[in-house]
């Protein structure tokens, strides 16, 4: 029996370089440098995580935010110019939709690589917690019983994971 454990720095790092060299990537790389937005990359990740967003789930996103921008009137010439017609598509518009589309995947093969190698995050860890609190209501009445008062400091610093933590815990129905 294997057991996971939690990912250093380190390993969280050596996951991301591997995953940036060995896709071919346009926004998430400079000309000089595979590497370079590391940092940035897992810090992404790790906001999309806390507010419990799937790799599917902002998949699901992009497709929207596209939508959005392709309806949104001032993504679009107002009149023609040198060299675009009234009504073309500017440039940079869909930017970021492209930049979402490659953090999308970049972190869908950061999540399958952790898996792969029997590692998980502190996300990971509230996002498990969450998911199994959620589906198994046994393990839920338990912790309800067993927590009976919680106090939550700086309440308004919470993300969606903390606050469906706080939820479960407190969801009980009162007699």
């Amino acid at each position: 029996i294997t057991y996971a454990r939690v990912a250093t720095e380190i390993d969280r790092i050596r996951i991301m370089e591997t995953i940036l060299h060995d896709h071919d990537l346009d926004i998430l790389k400079t000309f000089g440098s595979d590497h370079h937005f590391i940092k940035d990359i897992l810090w992404a990740i790790d906001q999309l995580k806390r507010e419990s967003v799937s790799p599917h789930e902002f998949s699901d996103r992009i497709i929207l935010q596209e939508k959005y921008i392709l309806a949104d009137p001032s993504s679009y010439y107002k009149r023609a110019t040198k060299n675009n017609k009234q009504g073309d598509l500017k440039p940079g518009s869909l930017r970021v939709v492209a930049k979402n589309r490659e953090l999308q995947m970049v972190y869908a093969a950061y999540q399958l690589q952790l898996k792969k190698d029997d590692l998980y995050d502190f996300t990971d860890m509230i996002m498990e917690f969450v998911t199994v609190a959620e589906s198994n209501d046994e393990f839920a009445s338990i912790l309800r019983e067993q927590y009976q008062y919680v106090l939550v400091d700086e309440h308004q610093d919470t993300n969606d994971g903390q606050n469906r933590i706080i939820e479960t815990l407190t969801s009980a129905e009162h007699l």
